[in-house]
């Protein structure tokens, strides 16, 4: 996938936050000039046949290291080359050829590998979640049902890619995924706070901001050496929970449409090309002449 292909990472800025489409991050990185690229993202500007595919074969992947594989499986990833399975890894950077700042979910879990092609002076954001008890009440109350509903509805492999990657974008805890029904409140906020720690842990003090809502602009505009924009009021807070939903409704809009066009045009091709169905259409039109008769105003 990558073999001579160089590509030019222009992302300066990783915001670390569970917040689906980024919410009050995403606003106001756009207000301090960055492009930020976010779950909407995903499904929009062309992205939808492409993106949340790739996103959801990393997520996949990232939850499913060799140590859980079967025995036979296992011994077969060992063989492969060293260079072979540091390529499986790697992120596609051209998902953000026209971006220069990463916000959330489905990025989040996934930070360690974009760090390693992003250029040294990436920026990391890590934005805590103060009550993350309620933000995962949050969670289970809008997206839990949801994940059930795409489930069922799955057939299509755009709709089937957005239910793999909206149950393993967030962090897990273990070897089962919590954000399914198997997941428990108490394992959620778990992995939530392990994620947190193990963030801080890894990525240097020099590169990181810890960032909390409510703390302004005045700390991340520091951070990223920015003006701290003049009479305007840092964006208010949103769990973006509700931002699934949107996406899930649009894809569903979408597939309906495509099955109505793939209608039309088969239908179209019988109309203009079978001369069989002739007397079927002059009897069509006799009808619709019938209906104007009985039913129009003129």
């Amino acid at each position: 996938m990558f073999r001579g292909v160089t590509i030019c990472c222009r992302v300066r800025v990783l915001c670390l936050t569970v917040v689906p489409d980024g919410g009050a991050m995403t606003l106001a990185l756009k207000k301090l000039g960055y492009v930020p690229y976010s779950l909407r993202s995903v499904f929009q500007h062309g992205h939808a046949k492409h993106h949340p595919i790739v996103w959801s074969t990393l997520l996949h992947h990232n939850s499913n290291p060799s140590k859980q594989l079967e025995p036979s499986t296992q011994q077969k990833e060992q063989e492969k080359g060293e260079k072979e399975k540091e390529e499986e890894g790697r992120v596609d950077m051209r998902l953000f050829s026209d971006y220069d700042a990463i916000v959330g979910p489905p990025a989040l879990v996934l930070y360690d590998r974009l760090l390693r092609e992003c250029p040294e002076y990436t920026k990391v954001i890590l934005v805590t979640q103060e009550d993350k008890a309620q933000w995962v009440q949050e969670y289970e109350t809008h997206v839990l049902p949801l994940l059930k509903k795409t489930r069922r509805l799955s057939r299509h492999r755009i709709a089937e890619a957005f239910h793999n990657m909206i149950s393993k974008m967030f962090p897990q805890n273990g070897e089962k995924n919590i954000w399914t029904k198997k997941g428990t409140t108490e394992e959620r906020v778990e992995a939530l706070e392990g994620y947190e720690a193990i963030v801080c842990k890894r990525i240097p003090k020099s590169r990181l901001l810890v960032y909390r809502y409510g703390d302004g602009w005045e700390p991340l505009c520091a951070f990223l050496e920015k003006e701290v924009p003049v009479n305007e009021l840092f964006p208010s807070y949103d769990s973006g929970v509700r931002v699934i939903g949107n996406l899930q409704e649009r894809i569903e809009r979408t597939e309906k449409l495509t099955y109505l066009l793939v209608l039309l045009l088969c239908g179209t091709v019988v109309y203009v090309f079978y001369p069989a169905l002739d007397p079927l259409r002059n009897y069509a039109s006799e009808l619709y002449r019938d209906y104007q008769t009985a039913y129009s105003k003129a």
